[in-house]
């Protein structure tokens, strides 16, 4: 049933949102729902109601785009690093438009721009404690962006002012769904790979450490792994 109160309220630019959790029954099992409530009329200090549509509609794709966020977060607590360097090996040098996109194309995509993914990744991966590879990741990120000749603009769709409104909420959206999380074992194998996350993140170290003959290494490594379950 709803709860009488929110789990969290916020206000960001002048428009109230709450987040609702609603716990349903379905085929035995309890399933969790996330709702998203928003006060639309606000007035800013000069009673001004100018870009009141734009910034409605930017707080619902905040919406949306939340669950994405949520996901990458749920990537990064069962797999580590190795999450982290997937995420950023495959979307760094993808594509421009993994930096920047025009806002009126931006607010027709499920997804945030990929660089804000980056940096709320990097900033949970640092809360961990991989300050090391968070750093790295987002100076990879940056030297990118310098490279192809991008500047930080993302066209009124993003302010600083989300960040820990959002970092919250995700906290509060794994707290909720209590995914596995990795452990000390899954970062650094002693005695072989037992599980996926395990030869994931070595995997990485091994990729990182010798490029060259890492698929040899592959081969060997996916057939000790399948031998042993």
């Amino acid at each position: 049933m709803d709860q009488k109160k929110p789990i969290k309220s916020y206000r960001v630019g002048g428009i109230q949102a709450s987040i609702w959790k609603n716990e349903k029954e379905r085929d035995g099992n309890t399933v969790l729902q996330y709702s998203v409530r928003i006060q639309k009329q606000y007035r800013n200090d000069e009673g001004d109601y100018q870009n009141t549509d734009f910034r409605t509609t930017v707080v619902w794709k905040w919406y949306e785009w939340t669950q994405e966020l949520y996901s990458d977060a749920v990537g990064l607590t069962i797999g580590g690093p190795c999450f982290l360097k997937a995420f950023s090996h495959y979307f760094c040098t993808r594509s421009v438009d993994q930096f920047y996109v025009p806002r009126q194309e931006q607010l027709l995509r499920r997804h945030p721009v990929t660089w804000i993914r980056e940096k709320m990744l990097v900033d949970r991966a640092k809360k961990l404690g991989f300050n090391d590879l968070a750093n790295h990741v987002d100076s990879m990120w940056q030297e990118t962006a310098n490279t192809l000749g991008i500047s930080e603009d993302y066209e009124g769709t993003w302010a600083e002012e989300f960040f820990v409104p959002l970092g919250k909420t995700i906290d509060d959206m794994l707290e909720e769904s209590e995914p596995l999380q990795f452990n000390g074992r899954d970062i650094d194998p002693k005695d072989g790979c037992q599980n996926p996350i395990q030869l994931l993140n070595s995997a990485w170290d091994k990729f990182e450490e010798d490029p060259f003959s890492y698929r040899f290494w592959e081969k060997n490594a996916i057939e000790n792994y399948l031998r042993s379950l």
